[in-house]
């Protein structure tokens, strides 16, 4: 199948002739406009099951997973390069996957990028400690420290830390951000830090949901957020409250009662480890920018796009989806009702349903507070 990219828009240009069940055979060649070049190229298929797997592009050529051609349906396709600081995302287009009249039972799938790179990590770990053992039992002169630090080097440089932001782990980091993890935010390598990790303080998880998302973003040019950071977004909400006491969206949410009073409380029960932290920037919000720091998302952070918003007040900072969302989209729906910060209409403002569907409701409705923050 053929692929083009012109800037940030992707265009299937030959759609593919395939069936349910297709396994390493069907190939993806891209085409890239300049913008892309010199960048590290990773192709996204999300699969009629919703599943979404990565594949890192080789002379703008891959393989279309199995795990996606399992079903018949809707295949969707976006691709996301890097380059140092710069990252380039595009939309999704779909291709349709018909059912096969012959099917059976396929063989077990490829392992995605991530699963390739934890065997390789848990190789190279099996024979550090081999190593090891023969250095503590005086085979060679090598010191265990040394073999410490060479492996040190090798996983280091295993994963630029822009894929950081591109691979979903889910690993527990502890109760509180360590002196290691602080560090590995603030020199920008983010080792051993993925989007999915969470911190778990009083049963609540803390998980990173993107990584830089901030940078280079803010007015005036002196404003412009530089240090390196990463995203939070607890896992529940953290209370509840009304968007604002009358049924009006007069001034929007940076004049609403919950910006002001409820969102300043909520900042206040953040464990320690977070409110020490937590990284002040700028948010163009209704017209205007304003400073923010503990604040609701919005729906681009959370859909992607717009659904609900009102068409007169979508300006926005936050341009993206948060890498959370685009790469486990079920974590939106949490089981409750929680606002989002776009105005819908003269009295309603955004929210996502406990159903997991784009809402709105008034502004004196009381529904749950999941907000979003930055460490830094």
């Amino acid at each position: 199948m053929k692929i083009e990219i012109i800037n940030q828009r992707l265009y299937i240009k030959e759609p593919p002739e395939t069936a349910e069940g297709t396994r390493e055979y069907l190939k993806a060649e891209f085409n890239f406009s300049e913008e892309w070049d010199e960048m590290t190229k990773t192709a996204f298929f999300r699969g009629a099951n919703g599943d979404t797997v990565p594949r890192l592009l080789e002379e703008d050529t891959c393989t279309v997973p199995a795990e996606v051609l399992a079903a018949s349906g809707w295949v969707g396709v976006s691709v996301s390069g890097t380059l140092g600081e710069t990252i380039i995302t595009t939309d999704i287009e779909s291709f349709f996957v018909p059912a096969t009249l012959n099917g059976g039972t396929p063989s077990d799938p490829e392992p995605t990028v991530w699963q390739q790179i934890l065997d390789k990590v848990d190789e190279t770990q099996q024979i550090a400690q081999s190593v090891r053992d023969d250095a503590d039992a005086g085979k060679f002169a090598a010191s265990p420290e040394m073999v410490e630090r060479a492996v040190g080097v090798y996983l280091q440089t295993t994963l630029p830390p822009e894929m950081h932001r591109n691979i979903f782990r889910g690993k527990h980091l502890g109760e509180s951000i360590t002196a290691e993890q602080l560090t590995a935010i603030r020199d920008g390598s983010f080792e051993d830090l993925y989007v999915g990790d969470y911190w778990e303080k009083d049963n609540v998880r803390y998980r990173i949901a993107d990584i830089n998302y901030w940078r280079n973003v803010g007015y005036p040019e002196s404003e412009k957020v530089q240090k390196p950071h990463i995203l939070i977004v607890p896992d529940t909400v953290l209370g509840s409250g009304q968007m604002h006491t009358s049924n009006s969206t007069y001034g929007g949410y940076r004049n609403s009662e919950m910006k002001s009073t409820r969102l300043n409380n909520i900042a206040k029960t953040l464990p320690d480890t977070f409110k020490s932290l937590l990284l002040t920037h700028r948010m163009f919000s209704d017209g205007a920018w304003i400073n923010a720091s503990v604040d609701l998302m919005s729906e681009v952070m959370v859909h992607g796009t717009y659904i609900c918003t009102d068409n007169s007040n979508k300006q926005t900072s936050d341009t993206q989806q948060l890498s959370l969302f685009r790469l486990a989209p079920e974590l939106k729906t949490i089981g409750v009702n929680y606002w989002l910060r776009n105005v819908a209409g003269s009295q309603t403002y955004t929210l996502i349903s406990q159903y997991g569907d784009a809402s709105t409701d008034a502004a004196t409705s009381t529904y749950g507070i999941r907000p979003v923050f930055a460490i830094g």
